[in-house]
């Protein structure tokens, strides 16, 4: 099985997050995407379960070379614990494993919304037996996380996101301009947040220098 498509549990075991069908069903159909690399996006076929279907959407999070790198042990009632697949790593390029730790972030974010959505609520410790330490090389099998479970989940808007979230692979249309009204509902839409601001333009005189600063930091 593509490993796109499933996520390891300890104790043994799979989460299938996908099966064949239709790509158009999760947004993403397009002759630039392989079958198999967008099956995850059609969410958990055939799952039940509360947790398995939490961790079916879960695995859907954006991660370092899409290594998936999540071990999760469902065997205590009630809870999902996270831990690192020490195969799945980038000794190299990321030898304090801070990749690693972001594709781990993401998918508790993807977690918690994902049982939200379901109506149940999460509690997320990190770290419950300490701290990783700080190389690599040096970690063990001590869990990321430990999530239990609690009633009275509120689903959260962003959900309806999850399975539309995919990486652009084709080149952008750049003769093909913004609609104002798009942009300003896209501005709208901005949470409050303190020391956080977003603009925007549609005003070709400013998006030609824009682009350029965009492109010359890509570089760096």
């Amino acid at each position: 099985m593509n490993r796109r498509n499933f996520i390891r549990l300890a104790g043994g075991g799979t989460v299938v997050a996908a099966a064949a069908g239709t790509l158009a069903a999760c947004g993403v159909a397009s002759p630039h995407y392989p079958a198999e690399a967008v099956e995850a996006w059609q969410g958990p076929v055939g799952e039940t379960e509360v947790r398995r279907r939490a961790v079916a959407y879960a695995i859907t999070a954006p991660n370092p070379h899409n290594l998936q790198p999540w071990v999760v042990d469902l065997r205590e009632d009630g809870v999902i614990t996270l831990r690192t697949d020490r195969e799945r790593v980038l000794p190299h390029t990321d030898p304090l494993g801070r990749q690693i730790l972001i594709g781990h972030g993401a998918f508790l974010e993807l977690l918690v919304l994902a049982l939200a959505q379901q109506g149940v609520g999460s509690d997320v410790l990190l770290w419950p037996q300490g701290p990783l330490p700080a190389a690599l090389a040096d970690w063990d099998d001590r869990p990321v996380a430990r999530v239990t479970l609690k009633p009275a989940g509120r689903p959260d808007a962003l959900f309806a996101q999850v399975l539309q979230r995919h990486t652009p692979k084709s080149d952008f249309d750049m003769a093909r301009t913004v609609a104002p009204d798009v942009l300003a509902a896209l501005l709208s839409s901005q949470r409050p947040a303190a020391g956080l601001q977003v603009g925007g333009t549609v005003d070709a005189a400013r998006l030609e220098p824009l682009r350029t600063l965009c492109w010359q930091s890509a570089q760096v």
